[in-house]
């Protein structure tokens, strides 16, 4: 039982890795159309191409108890959004079930896009949120984040590539450890219900705590792999001019604002 406690914990926490933004509008929720999506990610992409601004929009069900900044930054942060020359990224995320918005500024920006500013368009947003209407309140923010850095103007140009075949090892990764973890269960669950004699060297409480007790090794892992193969679902199609909206390399430093509705 120990030992079945200690597997659970450790999928528990995969769970909560936050998902990899690869395209301009990424639903997990599914509250967006597919042409509401393409209509919002022509307008990101428009934006990226005027002022250089890369903003991405992120859609999920809730952040499972975590405060809404802190899964923010963790979200904006593994994806990197804006340049390294200028850190020009902006993420708005939205918990559906929560009821709760987030506006994670790169830091570049944070001049133009201020905590006060930030809180007013996600603030502006909410009569539509409260209607349900998903698709009109993320594009008023974009439009309102849009004529705050209208003087902006890109330091790296953006030129949309032809789409290009989709990187599956992380995909294939996340496989191989859901296969690894199904097996491990199975191993578990037989060797629970099978009478021991004496000391038992392969599964003992040395072995076990000296492969899998150090949780530290699996924080990179679940960073760097689990949210992207969780990304890779909902119904966001990855418009983005055909190109992938992945992070240029910019920085986030917990600039922006959160609200409710």
């Amino acid at each position: 039982m120990v030992r079945l406690f200690f597997l659970l914990l450790l999928v528990s926490k995969l769970s909560f890795a936050v998902p990899l933004v690869k395209t301009a509008v990424t639903d997990h929720a599914g509250v967006l159309s597919t042409t509401e999506e393409m209509v919002l990610d022509r307008l990101l992409v428009q934006e990226r191409t005027s002022t250089g601004l890369q903003m991405a929009v992120l859609i999920i069900r809730s952040t499972e108890g975590e405060p809404i900044q802190d899964y923010a930054i963790r979200v904006a942060e593994r994806w990197g959004g804006g340049s390294k020359k200028r850190s020009d990224g902006v993420l708005l995320l939205l918990a559906i079930d929560d009821r709760t918005s987030r506006l994670e500024v790169g830091y570049d920006l944070e001049d133009k896009l201020t905590d006060s500013t930030s809180k007013t368009i996600l603030d502006n947003m909410r009569p539509n949120l409260r209607r349900s209407d998903y698709a009109g309140a993320i594009k008023g923010a974009i439009r309102e984040v849009s004529g705050t850095v209208s003087g902006m103007r890109p330091v790296v140009p953006y030129r949309p590539r032809a789409e290009e075949p989709e990187d599956s090892s992380e995909a294939a990764f996340a496989l191989i450890a859901l296969l690894f973890f199904g097996a491990l269960v199975v191993v578990l669950m037989l060797s629970d219900t099978t009478p021991h004699r004496g000391s038992s060297r392969g599964w003992g409480r040395g072995s076990w705590g000296s492969s899998w007790g150090d949780s530290s090794s699996w924080g990179s892992s679940s960073d760097s792999s689990w949210g992207g193969f969780g990304s890779s679902g909902g119904s966001s199609g990855g418009f983005s001019g055909g190109s992938s909206w992945g992070g240029g390399g910019g920085g986030f430093g917990g600039g922006g604002a959160s609200s409710g509705w």
